[in-house]
């Protein structure tokens, strides 16, 4: 369903680490949260919403403690973002994304 959101491992340098994922709507990447180390050592989780064809917002983006607050972090920051998305920002996303994503590719 459109609606759903996926955790997928990121990809970098055809490398994959553990506890990083993006995080995929409609089989378009729309953000990522990944586990790093806190300032004083502790784990912490970092999320990022949005698509790169729009402004991203200082809201749309945070720390959490666990992956589960990271979750619903990022979903209702997508929850603010999805109902301004037009067709075009869309569209422009999934272009954007068929030249650098492996998984858009046919």
């Amino acid at each position: 369903m459109a609606d759903d959101l996926f955790l997928r491992p990121t990809v970098i340098a055809d490398e994959t680490r553990p506890d990083d994922y993006q995080v995929i709507w409609d089989d378009l990447s729309i953000g990522r949260i990944y586990r790093d180390i806190g300032i004083n050592g502790s784990d912490v989780w970092i999320w990022s919403a949005g698509l790169s064809v729009i402004p991203q917002q200082p809201r749309w983006r945070g720390r959490a403690g666990s992956l589960k607050e990271a979750k619903a972090a990022f979903k209702k920051a997508w929850d603010e973002i999805k109902p301004d998305l037009t067709y075009d920002n869309i569209k422009e996303a999934r272009e954007s994304q068929t030249r650098i994503r492996p998984w858009h590719r046919k």
